[in-house]
């Protein structure tokens, strides 16, 4: 399965995109405090204004109580939910931005616990949704992860989702998730409302910068990277 995100934004408004880039808010790479504590406690609380754009686009969005933020070498790794929203994870996190490949799920965990969200995205994602969502990304990059889903399964299943969305998409913070069967206008509209007001909120207050440890053989490069905070 390939994610036609990057490809799509590179080879249809490459001039476009600098500009953006150039102009984009340096506010969505920077923390805005945990919405989570220290990310180890009772499922938390979810903003009334994501409840009423995820009801509004047909979406599900819950929480769930943390399963700890160890980092951790063991393998294979072990999450209660999937998409995973908390758990033991790698020491080192993906690189922020668009990917073509899948991105195991323990890296995964690293950028949520940074704040990030990881945006997740069916095998059968209409085109129209992916060009909206590259245009978003293109002015918003700050804490995102752009992945193709890792698997079919969805745990918990969702009313009228017992697997993943092919045609929909999921969007994960550190103990929420946002759930959409079809990736509609209202249903995209409530997926930029989750990342809006979950980025930067993770337990761990930092910027969304790369890491610069080496990188394992199993985590793929973006094939879309979003540009480093600013210094400082």
């Amino acid at each position: 399965m390939r994610l036609p995100l990057a490809l799509l934004l590179t080879l249809s408004a490459p001039v476009a995109l600098v500009s953006v880039a150039a102009a984009q808010s340096e506010d969505s790479r920077l923390p805005q405090g945990s919405s989570v504590g220290e990310g180890q406690g009772k499922a938390p609380a979810i903003a009334a204004s994501v409840k009423k754009s995820a009801k509004s686009g047909s979406c599900t969005v819950r929480a769930f109580a943390s399963e700890g933020a160890q980092h951790g070498a063991a393998r294979p790794f072990s999450f209660k939910q999937t998409p995973p929203t908390s758990g033991t994870h790698a020491t080192r996190w993906a690189d922020w931005g668009v990917y073509d490949e899948v991105v195991p799920h323990q890296f995964q965990v690293h950028n949520l616990e940074h704040g990030g969200v990881v945006v997740h995205i069916g095998a059968s994602f209409p085109q129209k949704a992916v060009k909206g969502l590259g245009e978003f990304f293109a002015r918003e990059p700050g804490y995102l992860v752009v992945v193709p889903r890792a698997t079919t399964k969805l745990v918990p299943a969702e009313s009228g989702a017992k697997r993943f969305p092919e045609g929909g998409i999921v969007a994960t913070s550190w103990q929420r998730r946002i759930v959409c069967r079809r990736a509609t206008p209202k249903a995209m509209s409530a997926v930029y409302a989750y990342v809006r007001r979950y980025r930067g909120t993770g337990p761990e207050q930092v910027p969304a910068g790369n890491s610069s440890a080496l990188r394992p053989n199993d985590l793929p490069e973006p094939s879309l990277a979003a540009d480093p905070p600013p210094a400082g």
